[in-house]
């Protein structure tokens, strides 16, 4: 089966070796995810976040990523959004695939932002410093695109933002909390599941928060791109 035709939503195979894609580069990874590179038979490039765990931790993990999946196909047409492809199952392996496959996460993209910024200086509006500039607006529509969906994200971080092709994406919902069913969108209580460099006071101290969080977040990444244009500082500092 292939996943470029049609709507493919999740695919089921005998067993890891039957998946057909190749592992291409390492990405990242989580207490039970990697991410990675991946290309399939036509040569197509993803990202995929795969899930390993062992028969007794399936019942735990299996709906967390049902979630994840269900978040994904909710924000798909989204241009800020990474795509979802399709999700599979192969043994005790669950897989996600995304499009992009990123050059950089943000924070790395604006690590070496001084040097993309001298090299590419003179190609008009694909130049760093264009680029950086047009990340403000296009973070703050793709947020207001999440919360308007009823989904916060939790986790918003340059770790968590891609960037490819001069283009940026927001990416990583495996924290994303879908309240269209809730009444409201506050949670509270404490958990380390969150960045604290990131997070907001009403997180760190476990009290009551709503999607406000997430625009505290992702001012403090403003002000980290911020920075970074007027070659301040670099993320590190």
């Amino acid at each position: 089966m292939e996943f470029t035709k049609g709507e493919l939503s999740h695919i089921i195979y005998p067993s890891k070796q039957d998946v057909p894609l190749r592992h291409i580069a390492h990405l990242g990874h989580g207490s039970f995810a990697i991410v990675d590179k991946v290309k399939d038979k036509h040569r197509l490039v993803y990202a995929r976040k795969l899930f390993q765990f062992s028969p007794h931790q399936k019942q735990r993990i299996v709906p967390e990523v049902e979630r994840e999946v269900q978040i994904l196909k909710r924000l798909r047409y989204q241009p800020h959004m990474v795509h979802f492809i399709c999700s599979y199952e192969a043994g005790n392996n669950l897989g996600i695939l995304v499009q992009p496959a990123a050059e950089y996460n943000l924070h790395q993209y604006m690590e070496l932002y001084p040097e993309l910024d001298s090299m590419y200086s003179g190609e008009g509006m694909f130049s760093a410093r264009r680029t950086v500039e047009r990340f403000f607006g296009c973070l703050a529509s793709a947020l207001g695109f999440l919360h308007n969906q009823s989904i916060r994200h939790k986790d918003i971080k340059p770790q968590n933002i891609l960037v490819h092709k001069h283009q940026i994406y927001l990416t990583d919902f495996g924290l994303a909390l879908d309240f269209a069913q809730l009444d409201g969108s506050f949670t509270s209580g404490t958990g380390n599941a969150f960045t604290r460099r990131y997070a907001a006071p009403e997180v760190l101290l476990g009290e009551r928060r709503d999607r406000k969080a997430d625009i505290f977040s992702l001012g403090c990444v403003f002000l980290e791109i911020y920075t970074t244009l007027c070659h301040q500082c670099t993320p590190e500092d």
